[in-house]
């Protein structure tokens, strides 16, 4: 995982604990060379981020997002006003970002553990 790939509030794992990146996340792993991992994105995690399975594809609310894995990634289309977007993702904290790109809003976290 890249540093810029982060956003404030990311979800990523460090030595196999789940904790959400603050400010000074990319600093940390550029100045001091600390390692952090991408958190890859399943079933489960789609569940804690509030979407629902309908046979094969995941929905969430009404934004027109759905996801469905095609065996090696999890594919992305989002309609918006007509035009479909499309996209893949492995990580937890690339959906997080793609959907605060296309919708403006936070993904909320399901999880009071976290």
């Amino acid at each position: 995982m890249k540093a810029n790939e982060l956003r404030i509030g990311n979800l990523i794992m460090k030595d196999g604990e789940v904790f959400q990146s603050t400010e000074y996340t990319p600093l940390i792993m550029v100045r001091y060379g600390e390692r952090f991992d991408p958190i890859p994105l399943t079933e489960e995690w789609l569940l804690k981020f509030g979407f629902e399975k309908v046979k094969v594809i995941w929905f969430l609310n009404h934004y027109g997002f759905c996801l469905w894995f095609d065996g090696n990634d999890w594919c992305v289309m989002y309609n918006a006003m007509k035009n479909n977007i499309v996209c893949y993702l492995k990580h937890v904290h690339q959906l997080q970002n793609l959907y605060f790109i296309l919708t403006g809003e936070e993904l909320t976290f399901n999880e009071p553990t976290l």
